[in-house]
């Protein structure tokens, strides 16, 4: 054994609390340890609303007279590092690191003292353990494995433990270790210099390490850290060093984005993975083989400088074809793993949306898939595909081309012809009365709730919605036609005009022709105009004043 390195923290908290908040009472009562001078002392707390709690945060020990102030952003007088906690749990007070070398592991060892936090209700207290407990970080270099180890004469059977990591299975592991405590509520902050001089020791002996038994240089294992992490300082470079120690040709840990592709099924594919990493193999060679990509070297160097998880992408985008340029282009294509906007669509990770892409580069070609991901409402157009029949899709696929800025409303007009039932709409003498023209427009009752579908599809609006209401006749739809083309529906009920909308519902005013062919056709069947969608609003005049 030889050590290489050595720190310590005297102290992590000036004050450890345990409370808990007993509801259905106005007081409940915390237990306070002074960690200086080994005061503990009990204190009620008045129980605020919404099951909140109105904490105390300036004492006076009364052991040693001392004031305790807890440190808060919005208190930065403070100068006190407070721990508060309403678990039964052990919380660390001083840690003492070690950089320790073996034949075949080096480890990390952490020495601590540490409170017990136990009780309910009015019973709550921490007391002290006797004995020091000792955490260690072992990076197995043989089996390239990272292990740790808890042992302590007062550690209960559960926190004595000897555990190998998974970095697939269990990513967030350091959050239940002793070094979480590195974070920016004690006094670690005080001591990052000395604990990351440490750190760095026992990350460049493990390098040099696995290096030597691989037989060439291995890429550097560093990764940045964030006082603003709560986990701790630690939390992301352990997570990391896990990681590249099973895979050390792999680009770094990504935390974020594995928890956006993390699946049952994908956690057993990385495992496979990481066999075959520890066995020897390539990185991107074992993605390869595990996710049944093209063996080709941009490929493979696609998987190398990306991020360790978009293979996810190229997998996705290998089912949709087999074209090695095709799926490294379309790939990026299929949505961010992590993106930060509220909604980003991953298409990726949405099995109906890849098939029916595959589907889509088997009928009409890649440069149809290129050119119906840079339209909108894609989800709308999957789902409703999905939910049509077998004679509708395939009708879909066999009847005339269509465009893809129109396939959405393609899949859309047979979903609704599916989904609407067929019914006829008794067309009456005061509905006949309606129909005529009036210049090049053609005014028409629609004699189907089938023809009302059609209307809405043209129009791109919801009146198809209005099919109950013209079978039981408790309103007229009029729709106008222009040299066969569909350009507007009105809505007529009480003697009354009530809408009269062109394309995406734009009142009839926005058209100056129609709007004026539908002004003679209201006043021959002596019809109420609708001002709101008939009249065009005054332009607004700034006056002076």
């Amino acid at each position: 054994m030889q050590v290489l390195g050595y720190a310590h923290i005297d102290r992590l908290y000036e004050v450890v609390q345990r409370y808990d908040n007993w509801y259905g009472c106005d007081t409940y009562y915390a237990s306070q340890l002074h960690v200086a001078c080994g005061c503990e002392f009990k204190t009620a707390w008045q129980a605020g609303s919404m099951f909140r709690i109105n904490e105390g945060d300036i004492y006076t020990c009364p052991r040693c007279g001392k004031r305790l102030v807890r440190r808060t952003a919005s208190r930065p007088w403070g100068q006190h590092a407070f721990y508060q906690t309403h678990r039964n749990r052990l919380v660390p007070i001083d840690m003492q690191f070690r950089v320790l070398a073996y034949k075949r592991w080096v480890d990390l060892e952490v020495k601590y003292h540490a409170v017990r936090c136990t009780g309910e209700h009015l019973q709550v207290s921490i007391h002290p353990l006797r004995t020091t407990c000792t955490f260690t970080v072992r990076a197995d270099i043989g089996r390239q494995v990272l292990q740790v180890i808890s042992k302590g004469k007062d550690l209960q059977p559960d926190e004595y433990y000897v555990t190998d990591i998974d970095p697939v299975r269990n990513p967030d592991w350091p959050e239940g270790t002793p070094l979480r405590h590195l974070s920016p509520e004690s006094y670690a902050p005080q001591h990052r210099r000395e604990v990351m001089q440490v750190f760095t020791i026992w990350r460049q002996e493990v390098e040099r390490r696995l290096a030597k038994k691989l037989g060439y240089r291995v890429p550097s294992l560093y990764t940045g850290t964030s006082l603003a992490s709560g986990y701790g300082l630690l939390f992301t470079p352990l997570q990391n060093i896990a990681w590249r120690l099973a895979a050390p040709t792999a680009p770094n840990y990504d935390r974020k984005q594995w928890h956006g592709v993390r699946s049952g099924e994908r956690e057993e594919l990385f495992c496979r993975v990481l066999e075959q990493t520890r066995a020897g193999k390539d990185y991107a060679k074992a993605l390869g083989d595990v996710f049944h990509l093209p063996q080709k070297p941009s490929v493979r160097k696609a998987l190398r400088t990306g991020s360790p998880f978009a293979v996810v992408r190229l997998a996705a985008a290998h089912r949709i074809t087999s074209d090695s340029n095709h799926v490294l282009r379309l790939a990026p294509m299929l949505g961010g793993i992590s993106g930060t906007r509220y909604y980003s669509p991953e298409l990726w990770n949405d099995t109906e949306a890849v098939t029916f892409l595959h589907i889509l580069a088997v009928r009409y070609g890649m440069a149809s898939v290129y050119a119906l991901l840079r339209q909108r409402y894609l989800s709308d157009t999957f789902r409703m595909y999905w939910q049509l029949n077998h004679h509708n899709r395939k009708s879909l696929w066999e009847g005339p081309r269509v465009k893809m800025r129109d396939l959405h409303d393609a899949v859309m007009a047979l979903h609704d012809r599916q989904t609407i039932e067929n019914q006829a709409i008794e067309i009456t003498r005061v509905m006949a009365a309606l129909q005529h023209r009036v210049g090049p427009y053609e005014f028409y009752i629609p004699e189907t709730t089938h023809q009302l579908v059609d209307i809405s599809n043209a129009l791109h609006n919801c009146v198809k919605s209005y099919a109950r209401r013209a079978v039981a006749h408790d309103c007229i739809i009029v729709g106008a036609r222009k040299n066969g083309r569909i350009v507007a529906c009105v809505e007529v009920r009480g003697g009354a005009i009530r809408q009269a909308k062109l394309q995406h519902n734009a009142p009839a005013y926005k058209d100056a022709a129609f709007n004026a062919a539908l002004g003679l056709w209201t006043r021959r069947h002596h019809l109420q105009p609708c001002d709101y969608d008939m009249i065009p609003p005054e332009p607004y005049v700034q006056k002076a004043v």
